[in-house]
């Protein structure tokens, strides 16, 4: 069980279209993902041995932040490939998305609780 990411200057290239959404959808998708993980990097030293078990390659739990940094920074620039747009609009258009899902319907309960079961469920 893990999370292959690969080094972010892998991931090159137009993203294609993944289980039924289009590739701006993709892109969205991995920079909230990346964005959570990243999140829980920086702010809750308890979580980086469980992000270092499951990010392959393995990533030295000290480098796990810029490892994260690095993919979210690609996957804004795979959003602007796939929208045609520049790279702030694609930044942007991911903290608008990020903004409603935290506005519409504000989860119950301790919001880092919620995100690390949704990043336990994702990988």
């Amino acid at each position: 069980m893990g999370h292959d990411l690969g080094a972010p200057s892998s991931r090159t290239g137009v993203v294609g279209s993944e289980r039924y959404l289009s590739p701006s959808a993709v892109c969205i998708v991995r920079a909230i993902m990346h964005s959570s993980f990243l999140w829980c990097s920086c702010h809750y030293e308890d979580c980086i041995g469980d992000l270092a078990r499951i990010v392959k390659p393995h990533v030295p739990p000290q480098h796990l932040s810029e490892f994260f940094w690095r993919h979210l920074d690609q996957d804004i620039r795979q959003l602007s490939i796939a929208t045609g747009k520049s790279t702030n609009d694609a930044t942007l258009l991911v903290h608008l998305v990020l903004k409603d899902l935290l506005t519409k319907d504000p989860p119950t309960g301790n919001f880092a609780e919620i995100l690390l079961k949704i990043i336990v469920l994702a990988v």
